[in-house]
């Protein structure tokens, strides 16, 4: 092992260790061909030199762009220059995210409404402890919903009871 490395070649568990990527997901991306091996150690090990480690950092930090990686396959294997292709992969990333933003400031703006209601016997923490059901105002994508407690009571992780959703009128 240790010759392999000194000749610059690693093992899947080598990259593993340098990248911080499992190996169970360098083997995807060697099958996918976004790495590429050098060969096979004679205990039939891939063997990787340090273009792929280059490779993984690249993937990596595309993969922090929010780029999926069935566009960063596109990019590995685009002919002629990525830059322009990049761009637009980029400008589709950056609309999913502000997708994704504004589901979440709606999220937040729902918390806020439930922590804003006053406690007492009328409150939806109340109506859901005393087992009735209560409207749920845009709870996804401006549908009205109905949270019912369920009837099956197991204990899962982090949860006491198990609530339905169920679609409620117009």
């Amino acid at each position: 092992m240790i010759s392999l490395l000194r000749n610059g070649l690693m093992t899947v568990g080598d990259l593993s260790r340098r990248t911080g990527v499992p190996i169970n997901t360098l083997r995807q991306y060697s099958d996918w061909g976004l790495i590429r091996t050098v060969g096979r150690s004679a205990t039939n090990y891939r063997l990787f030199d340090t273009d792929a480690l280059w490779c993984v950092q690249l993937i990596g930090r595309w993969r922090g762009l929010v780029l999926t990686v069935a566009e960063i396959r596109e990019l590995f294997h685009a002919d002629g220059p990525i830059g322009p292709h990049l761009a637009t992969l980029l400008h589709h990333s950056r609309a999913r995210v502000a997708r994704r933003i504004a589901e979440l400031r709606q999220t937040l703006c729902r918390i806020d409404e439930f922590e804003a209601t006053p406690p007492g016997p009328t409150s939806p923490a109340a109506a859901i402890c005393a087992g009735r059901a209560i409207p749920l105002r845009g709870a996804l994508r401006g549908e009205r919903l109905t949270l019912t407690p369920g009837s099956d009571h197991t204990v899962a992780t982090a949860q006491h009871h198990r609530y339905s959703m169920e679609r409620g009128g117009p």
